[in-house]
Order: C-alpha cells, then sequence, then structure tokens
C-alpha cells in the first residue's frame, strides 16, 4: 500500500481503516474456539464457543416448577392469580381508567379490563365502593418497587371484582375519573 504524503486527509483515512481491519481481525480470531478448547477432537473448528442449555431438571424451583421469565407472564390474559379486592386503595397506589366493564348474568360480578403493563410493574388491586345508588370501581396500580427491570410489554388483562349485591338499577362509576361505565 503506497501513501502520498500530499494528501494529509487520505493518510488519516488509511490508518484508521488499517487500525479497524486489524481491530476486527482480532475480534474474530478471539471468538472461535479450538476443538481442544471445547474438550473434543473432531478435527473442524468453531466459529463461536458452545454454551450448553441449562436442563429443566437443573434450573426447576424447588416447587419443582419451571423457571419463570422474571418479569412475569407475557400473555394477555386474565389473572390467573386472585388480586386484592379493598374498599380503599394503598397509600402510595394510583388509579387507573377501566377501558371496558361488563357484568355477570346475575350482576354481583363485574369484569374490568384495562391495557396494563406486564410483570412486576403491572401489579394491581381492585377497589370497590358501593351504595344505594351507585357502584365505584377501581383499578389502583401499586408502585414498582426500586430496581425492578419491567418489561416492554402492555396489553389487555381482566380483573373481577365482586359486589355484595347485584348492580340492579345503580350506576356503575369508574373511581380513576368518574366516568360511567357499561352503558
Amino acid at each position: 500500500m503506497v501513501l502520498s504524503v500530499s494528501r494529509g486527509g487520505t493518510i488519516a483515512a488509511a490508518l484508521a481503516a488499517v487500525t479497524l481491519a486489524s481491530t476486527l481481525a482480532a475480534c474474530a480470531s478471539s471468538n472461535s474456539v479450538s476443538p481442544a478448547a471445547n474438550g473434543k477432537d473432531s478435527g473442524t473448528a468453531q466459529s463461536a464457543p458452545m454454551i450448553p442449555a441449562p436442563s429443566p431438571s437443573a434450573s426447576a424451583s424447588a416447587t419443582g416448577s419451571m423457571p419463570v421469565n422474571p418479569g412475569g407472564r407475557m400473555s394477555p390474559a386474565p389473572s390467573s392469580s386472585p388480586v386484592a379486592q379493598l374498599t380503599a386503595p394503598p397509600a402510595n397506589a394510583k388509579y387507573v381508567p377501566i377501558d371496558q366493564e361488563s357484568q355477570s348474568a346475575d350482576g354481583r360480578t363485574l369484569s374490568l379490563q384495562i391495557e396494563a403493563r406486564g410483570g412486576a410493574c403491572g401489579q394491581y388491586v381492585v377497589v370497590v365502593k358501593e351504595s344505594a345508588a351507585q357502584v365505584g370501581v377501581g383499578l389502583a396500580q401499586l408502585p414498582v418497587r426500586k430496581g425492578v427491570m419491567c418489561p416492554m410489554y402492555i396489553g389487555p388483562r381482566i380483573f373481577t371484582a365482586t359486589l355484595a349485591s347485584p348492580v340492579g338499577t345503580r350506576i356503575v362509576v369508574d373511581l380513576a375519573n368518574g366516568a360511567r361505565l357499561g352503558g
């Protein structure tokens, strides 16, 4: 490679290209694994180190269940674990608006749907305040603990509110914003 001194910018660019090429070559050679280093003598070199996948029995918890994504369940489904139902939200919880509400045939169970965060960042409690004239329902999101990683997932979730008596002629109101629900 012949470089001309009269082209000052060309020399710097050529040096940068040579440096980059040598760095890439060094990276490529450090990522390959020799058969001896891998514990096998197959006579062919591999381009990346072999990392064995953990066996299900080795990573199962003491309860015998499989490991779970630390961010929580990733499919949009009704809450499989029971959610606490309270008459007032916890101190640091914030109401979120309810997207849809539907009632059971007997009017004693309300299904509340929201677009919610998943995993440890999507923990909610159901709040129910009943009176003779109306039923106030709300979903309060619990604060996230510091240091918890939140999955980048938002999807539909359904929560159940159980009433002391059927809705009947009472109106159902969202505690987050006072909006009338269900029609």
